[in-house]
């Protein structure tokens, strides 16, 4: 097996308590057959507590939110009830996994991090550089020099889509402008378009309806104020190329899976940064002024309603 992450894949530790908006609020929480099991065999007052807690729907079994929107086990001081009781073992897949993914096909597993973790967000906009590593069974870390060659060698089957991607990866770490401009293209009538799609998606977290409402209607002054904006704040062109760069290396490669294609994984990449240039650009007129945070928190909540629904992702993968 070939193994392919970046390097802050390699350096994310989730903060815990520490983290400005918790990934324990917000949704209900999965449970996998094999921790449902173990929370319905857990001895003691917690695991009373545990099985009032939870519900199963159709085969399903969850943890829905609290009135507060919380998952039930988070504390007060925001660590986790079930950890400090049973210890990370006892976590479900999906606690104890998030905010990584993985994609594999055939003798290739790709993992990286969601922007729905902004701790992921701070490494990811404030990196110098992102760097790709290749892996397998046998070494750990393997400097390939030439990668096309060693994707060509190893992955026939991949080596043209990696390659295509590797090129438009290059290209935003190089040239950042040429690309990120040449997807904002100002057509009105095409963004009124992208909002009513946004508009259609799957509604995740109730603050959103009203955003994509703001949005909407304030898009001729955003629209206008766009190109002065980035030429005003010339990093966030940096910032963009940067958002597009997670977004190609997250996207292409879900294009080898059934009903996608890399078309479709291009017009989300492209409707996504459009999407996320236009969050920044409102974010300027309300503040008179753009960061970073802006951005790791932006890119947080576009995440968190688009990447966590395959329902919405494909929504915007269509034609």
């Amino acid at each position: 097996m070939i193994y392919e992450n970046t390097d802050i894949y390699e350096k994310f530790v989730c903060i815990g308590g520490d983290c400005p908006e918790t990934c324990c609020q917000g949704w209900e929480v999965d449970i996998d057959e094999d921790t449902f099991d173990l929370y319905m065999h857990t001895k003691g007052e917690f695991g009373d507590k545990l099985r009032s807690n939870l519900k199963t729907v159709d085969g399903d079994h969850y943890f829905p939110a609290t009135l507060h929107g919380n998952c039930p086990f988070l504390r007060k001081d925001g660590l986790c009830d079930i950890y400090s009781h049973l210890g990370e073992d006892a976590l479900c897949e999906i606690c104890s996994s998030y905010p990584r993914y993985y994609q594999e096909c055939g003798d290739y597993l790709q993992t990286d991090l969601s922007l729905s973790c902004m701790e992921v967000g701070r490494l990811l906009f404030t990196a110098d550089k992102i760097t790709y590593k290749i892996q397998d069974d046998e070494n750990y870390n393997l400097l390939v020099e030439d990668r096309e060659a060693y994707f060509a060698e190893n992955l026939p089957d991949l080596a043209n889509l990696l390659k295509e991607r590797d090129a438009v990866i290059k290209t935003l770490q190089e040239a950042p402008d040429s690309l990120v401009m040449a997807y904002l293209k100002d057509d009105t009538e095409a963004y009124q378009d992208l909002l009513l799609r946004m508009q259609k998606l799957e509604v995740i977290h109730e603050k959103w309806p009203p955003y994509l409402e703001k949005l909407s209607r304030k898009l001729p002054e955003i629209l206008k104020m766009r190109q002065e904006f980035m030429k005003e704040k010339s990093q966030v062109v940096s910032l963009l190329a940067r958002f597009a760069e997670y977004l190609t290396f997250r996207y292409y490669i879900d294009s080898t899976n059934e009903d996608e294609t890399l078309e479709g994984e291009k017009k989300f990449i492209k409707r996504s940064l459009e999407f996320v240039s236009l969050m920044c650009t409102e974010t300027y007129l309300e503040k008179g002024d753009f960061t970073v945070e802006d951005m790791i928190r932006l890119c947080h909540e576009f995440s968190r309603e688009v990447e966590h629904s395959d329902e919405n992702q494909f929504y915007l993968k269509m034609c």
